[in-house]
């Protein structure tokens, strides 16, 4: 099964919503069209979730590198002490 993007499904969902709704759907379109406004909702916020997430895996990676080089700078530093003294 492919990978769909978020956007492509709720793109799709948007279609089908409105394509059900003038042709075949007859009096259930409505109710479709409700379903398909859920998912969409849905899916909007997992986006929002899943972008916050993304985030937040990166401002962790950024702070792991930023206390490695911390870490090496204090490495350093009492290298430099123990030379001096």
């Amino acid at each position: 099964m492919a990978e769909v993007e978020g956007d492509d499904v709720i793109d799709r969902l948007t279609l089908y919503k409105a394509l059900w709704s003038v042709g075949a759907g007859g009096g259930r379109g409505n109710q479709l069209g409700r379903k398909v406004d859920d998912i969409t909702e849905m899916m909007n916020r997992n986006m929002v979730t899943i972008t916050g997430s993304m985030e937040n895996i990166k401002n962790n990676q950024d702070m792991g590198y930023i206390m490695e080089k911390l870490t090496a700078l204090q490495r350093q530093m009492d290298r430099f002490g123990d030379q001096a003294g």
